[in-house]
């Protein structure tokens, strides 16, 4: 499971990178920050999770080959955006769909845009971000295999 916890500000996300609190002169992490509503303390940090039901995506060598999965996201009203990063051998040959959605996504699939031609697999990653740009914590990895003839 991978998670990142954020603070909205301004009504804008912003990631926490470290929490700390001084309790008697000593400075401890992993503080949670509440506000009083009413008279009654709520925390006002929500956990911003993104999970993906697989660790990395797996497509065949021919073209329109697809290899479907599912993304876990809270808050279930997020806007979240994918983005294809070139690690090597470009990022052409392969499309994330959906690119963007708000909430959960099942069904979600890398599609071979085109044929591998080579003897060796191909790779790339795709990287999450929220509606103000921030990127969240998950990063996968989609590999087209290697062409066998």
């Amino acid at each position: 499971m991978t998670k990142a916890t954020h603070i909205k500000v301004a009504g804008v996300w912003k990631k926490v990178v470290r929490a700390w609190e001084k309790v008697a002169g000593v400075w401890q992490s992993d503080i949670m920050v509440y506000h009083k509503v009413g008279g009654i303390w709520k925390e006002c940090i929500e956990v911003i999770k993104i999970i993906c039901s697989q660790t990395g995506i797996a497509i065949g060598w021919e073209w329109n080959d697809k290899d479907y999965f599912d993304l876990n996201v809270t808050p279930d009203s997020m806007d979240w955006t994918a983005t294809l990063n070139d690690t090597g051998d470009g990022t052409s040959w392969v499309s994330i769909n959906p690119a963007s959605g708000t909430g959960d996504e099942t069904n979600m699939y890398a599609n071979a845009d085109a044929v591998n031609k080579t003897g060796a697999p191909k790779s790339c990653t795709v990287t999450f971000s929220d509606d103000a740009g921030e990127a969240l914590d998950l990063t996968l990895t989609i590999t087209q295999q290697a062409n066998p003839t």
